[in-house]
C-alpha cells in the first residue's frame, strides 16, 4: 500500500483530527502533537508528520507558506 492509499483510506480520521484541532488553544495543540508523536510507531513518523502538515493548514494553526494544497504535498511525495 503507497503512502497515498493510506492517506486517502484515513481522510476522514484526518479530517475529523482538524476539527477538534480547530478548537484546542495553540499550546494544547502543540502539547498533543508532541504526545501523539511519542505514540507513533517510527516506521509512520514521516507519514504522521506530513498528516501533521495537513492539520496544521486547516486547523488554523499555521498558514501554509504558498497556495499549494498540502494534500498534493502528501500524495506526490511517494508517486
Amino acid at each position: 500500500m503507497s503512502e497515498r492509499d493510506l492517506y486517502l483510506m484515513y481522510l476522514p480520521q484526518i479530517a475529523e483530527m482538524v476539527v477538534s484541532c480547530q478548537q484546542m488553544t495553540q499550546e494544547d495543540y502543540e502539547q498533543w502533537k508532541q504526545e501523539t508523536l511519542q505514540l507513533v510507531p517510527n516506521e509512520a513518523n514521516d507519514f504522521m508528520q506530513k498528516v501533521f502538515a495537513v492539520v496544521d493548514m486547516y486547523s488554523g494553526h499555521r498558514k501554509a507558506s504558498n497556495d499549494l494544497h498540502m494534500e498534493t504535498y502528501v500524495c506526490a511525495a511517494t508517486e
